[in-house]
This record gives structure tokens, C-alpha cells and sequence, in this order.
């Protein structure tokens, strides 16, 4: 958030004076003045007629051409500001405000190393000018340089303590750079000083400026609450967060990224449908944003509502084709309705447009896996693993894929590895128990299954498998304890029974 141009403020020394010079100045000066009246008013077109006046009758003039480039900044032609900027720097190298909002109009158009040069000569001639040491904050951090940021946020704060957009921007470079908890203390800040600005105005007899600057301020307020949430978020205080989206939306009811974190929060918090309705709300705001309709999918996709998630991402896909996530997720969907080729075309997809998309690898994998292609799982679980090699699942779904292909070793290698990653990993223990016993190594087996149950005492085929050993080995009693234990989990003693067979024929 930039401290603009200054102008309302910067205004009045000017207006005072050019007035002072108008009652027995020049023309040109008497057009300055009537230029500045109607920038007052907001009348930005008319100023600038004026402004153009002065300048024809004195081109030396340098205010009205820092003027005019204000007029002309305010009205959204930042190009057409800098022109002017330029010309009355060079008539008047003096000019502190013509630095400053040269450097605005500069950061507007993505110049931002020029915008701090601009900044730097403008605290150079005035070394207590607060808005240039806040707006050179917000120049580094577009130049991604974070600690030269919080540097000149923090110069502004000690020559402004009451200086909101330091705060507020101070606060999202620390969320930024991962700072939750200053983030939270800074927007805290900002949130006690936005207030104050709104309350300054008086709503009766109230020109369109200060309306205009009445609705920033309540904007202003609005924006300090989304992301001091977001903030909240990032800390896993999440009701906490949703509290502060409450108020942002109350504030401004047309803040579509109020809508949007609220919703991701809801959604993290497993509160799917207030999470769609959010959602709808952020859509109806702003329909071109693509990653609403994929994050409204996914919150439909937790709730099981498959088709109305497909819808979604159809839509994200149409306003952002190259959006992989979209399709990584369109492929889950897929897989879940049983349309595992069609989920693996989506995952090709996503690949294509990211091929370091871990996930996709992984899910496209075990859709392979499905169709019973085992070595394209095994292809693309490998792929995982070079992009992400200390996620223990991976290697256990791969030595899931190896079982399969009939390669017990191979999958007692990967068992080995989910194990180092993860030593609490029950699943794989119980896996490599059962790749072991189809070796023959059954005291092997009998070792990973009791740590298997071990760190889950509910696992039931843990306890089943269990038995099936220990009645190879004769350990009747041994084996009529697990049955038992797996009785009592819940095992049908049928199945039971058909069960263990198969695992001794295995």
C-alpha cells in the first residue's frame, strides 16, 4: 500500500502561496491558483486545462508542471506524470515532492529501482519526509529485497509513529519473509491508527475529495483485518482468522479476498459448504479469478460432490489454460469416479505445464496402478522421489508397486526406506513383514508384524497376518491369540479363517 502523491496535503503550503502571488502575481501564477482549486475538487481534467494554462504563459513554472504531473498521476497516466516530474525537476532541482511522486508514478509503472532512486534524493533534500521512506519499503519489496524493506519501514515509523501504510506494510513483509507473529503485532498497529483516519472526517457537508478519502480510510481498515487474518492463518489460529475476515467484510462487503481467505479457512478447517458459500461470494465479486473456481472445486471435491467439482476446474481451465493445478486436480476428481485413463490425461497435462509437479507424478502413478500398469507406477513413483526424496509414502507406495510385480526385495528396499524416514510408519512394517514371509524369512516377518501392532494396536490385518505365520510355524497358541485379538477388532471369523489360508498359500 503506497502513500500516494501527498497531494491534498502537499497542496495547501502551495495553494497558500500561489494565492499569496496570484493577488498582484502574474497570469501564469493566477492560472496555478485556479488549477489548484479544482484539483481540490477533484476536478482533475479542468486542473489540468489550467495547469496547461500556467505552463503556455510561463514555461518555467516549475510547480505547475510538478502539479499538473500530480493531476495527471491521480487520473491514472502515470506516463504522462513522469513527463511532467522530469520537467520541473529540471527546472527546479529542489523540488523534494517532485522526487517523491516521480518515484510513485515510477513504482505504478514497474520501475521500481527508479522509484528508489527517486526516493533516496527526495530523503536526501528532506530527511524527515516519512511517506518517502515508507514508499521506498514498498519499492524493495516489489525489487524482492525484504530486509531493505523493513529497513525504511522502520525509518518512516521512527519519524511517524502514527504512520499507518508503515505498519500495514511492514506487517506483510513479515508475513512474507515468514514472520507470523511481528506480522500480527504491526497489523495490530495498523489497525488501531486506521480508525483514527476515518474518524477525522466529518460525513455532513462533505466534499467528494474527502468522501473519497472517508472510503479509502474504511478500505484502509478493511485490508489491515484480511490480512492480519491471513496472518492469524499462517499461525494455525484459524478461528481466530476468520474472525478478522468477519471484519474485513463487514467493512468493505466488496473485499473479494476477505471472501476468498475466509473461505480457504473454512475449508482447512473442514467446514466445506461455509467454504463454497464464501467461494460463490469471491466468484460473484470477481469472476475472472480461476483460482476461486479451483479452490471452490476442491472444497466440493472433500464434500464428495465430484461432478460440481469437475465443473469447477472445467471453468478454471477456460480462464487459465495454463493453470497445471487445475488439472492435477480434475485428474483426482477423475480417479476417485473410477475414470483412471482420464485422470491420468489430466495428470499428463499437469506435468506438461509443470514438470516438477511431485504430486501429480504421484497420483498419475497410482492411477497406473489401478490399471494395473505397474511399471509406469513404478516409473513415476521414481520420479517423486528425485523431486521429492524424504517423503516417506512414496517409497512405501512404490514398494506397494514392486509387491505387486512379484520383486520382494525391490519393495523390502523401499519398506526399508518409509521405515528410516518415518520409524512410526505401521504400514510399512506390516508390508515388509509381508514380503519377507512370501521369501520364507518368517521370523523376519513375525519381527515386522509386532512392531506393526505395536505402534497401532488396532491394526487387524497386522494380527491376521500374525497368525497366518505362526500357524506355519506351529505356534498354535500364538496364533489362536491373534485370532482372537482380531475378532475383537471387528474381523469376521469366516473371513477370518479364508484369510489366513490365502496368506499361507502366499
Amino acid at each position: 500500500m503506497n502513500i500516494k502523491s501527498l497531494s491534498a496535503i502537499a497542496l495547501l503550503p502551495l495553494l497558500f502561496a500561489a494565492s499569496a502571488r496570484g493577488r498582484g502575481g502574474s497570469e501564469a501564477e493566477q492560472h496555478l491558483v485556479e488549477g489548484e482549486h479544482l484539483h481540490l475538487k477533484g476536478r482533475l481534467g479542468d486542473a489540468i486545462l489550467s495547469y496547461s494554462r500556467a505552463i503556455e504563459l510561463d514555461p518555467g513554472l516549475a510547480v505547475a508542471f510538478q502539479r499538473r504531473g500530480d493531476a495527471y498521476r491521480e487520473q491514472g497516466n502515470p506516463y504522462q506524470a513522469v513527463h511532467n516530474y522530469a520537467e520541473a525537476i529540471r527546472l527546479d532541482p529542489s523540488l523534494t515532492m517532485a522526487y517523491h511522486n516521480r518515484g510513485v508514478s515510477y513504482a505504478e509503472l514497474g520501475k521500481n529501482r527508479r522509484a528508489v532512486d527517486d526516493y533516496d534524493e527526495a530523503i536526501r533534500l528532506d530527511p524527515g519526509l516519512a511517506a518517502a521512506y515508507c514508499n521506498r519499503g514498498n519499492a524493495y519489496r516489489e525489487l524482492g529485497d525484504p530486509q531493505r524493506a523493513i529497513q525504511s519501514y522502520d525509518a518512516a515509523i521512527g519519524l511517524e509513529p502514527g504512520l499507518y501504510e508503515a505498519y500495514y506494510n511492514r506487517g506483510i513483509t513479515y508475513r512474507e519473509t515468514g514472520e507470523f507473529r511481528r506480522a500480527v503485532k504491526d497489523l495490530d498497529e495498523a489497525i488501531r491508527l486506521a480508525p483514527g483516519a476515518a474518524a477525522d472526517f466529518n460525513e455532513q457537508d462533505m466534499s467528494a475529495a474527502s468522501a473519497g478519502e472517508l472510503r479509502q480510510a474504511v478500505e484502509r481498515l478493511a485490508a489491515a483485518y484480511n490480512n492480519r487474518g491471513s496472518a492469524y492463518a499462517d499461525l494455525g489460529q484459524l478461528q481466530r482468522a476468520i474472525e478478522d475476515y468477519d471484519e474485513a467484510i463487514l467493512l468493505n462487503p466488496e473485499n473479494a479476498s476477505a471472501y476468498h481467505n475466509r473461505a480457504a479457512a473454512y475449508r482447512q478447517l473442514g467446514q466445506f459448504q461455509r467454504a463454497v458459500d464464501d467461494y460463490d461470494e469471491a466468484i460473484r465479486l470477481d469472476p475472472r479469478l480461476a483460482g476461486d473456481y479451483n479452490s471452490r472445486g476442491n472444497a466440493y471435491a472433500a464434500m464428495g460432490k465430484l461432478k460440481e467439482a469437475v465443473a469447477d476446474y472445467d471453468e478454471a481451465i477456460r480462464l487459465e489454460p495454463g493453470l497445471a493445478a487445475a488439472y492435477y486436480n480434475r485428474g483426482n476428481a477423475c480417479r476417485e469416479m473410477g475414470q483412471y485413463q482420464r485422470a491420468i490425461d489430466e495428470y499428463n497435462e499437469a506435468i506438461r505445464l509443470n514438470p516438477d509437479y511431485a504430486k501429480a507424478y504421484h497420483n498419475r502413478a497410482n492411477a497406473y496402478a489401478s490399471l494395473g500398469k505397474l511399471q509406469h507406477a513404478v516409473e513415476d513413483f521414481g520420479e517423486v522421489i528425485r523431486l521429492q526424496p524424504d517423503m516417506a509414502m512414496v517409497y512405501y507406495n512404490r514398494g506397494n508397486v514392486y509387491a505387486g510385480l512379484g520383486q520382494p526385495q525391490q519393495a523390502i528396499d523401499d519398506y526399508n526406506e518409509a521405515i528410516r524416514l518415518d520409524p512410526q510408519y505401521s504400514r510399512a512394517y506390516y508390508n515388509r513383514g509381508n514380503a519377507y514371509a512370501s521369501q520364507g524369512h518368517l521370523q523376519r516377518a513375525i519381527k515386522d508384524y509386532d512392531e506393526a501392532v505395536r505402534i497401532s494396536p488396532q491394526y487387524a490385518r497386522a494380527y491376521v497376518a500374525r497368525a497366518a505365520v505362526y500357524t506355519i510355524l506351529n505356534k498354535e497358541a500364538a496364533a489362536q491369540k491373534d485370532i482372537e485379538r482380531a475378532v475383537e477388532l471387528g474381523v469376521d471369523p469366516i473371513m477370518l479363517e479364508v484369510r489366513i489360508q490365502e496368506l499361507k498359500q502366499r
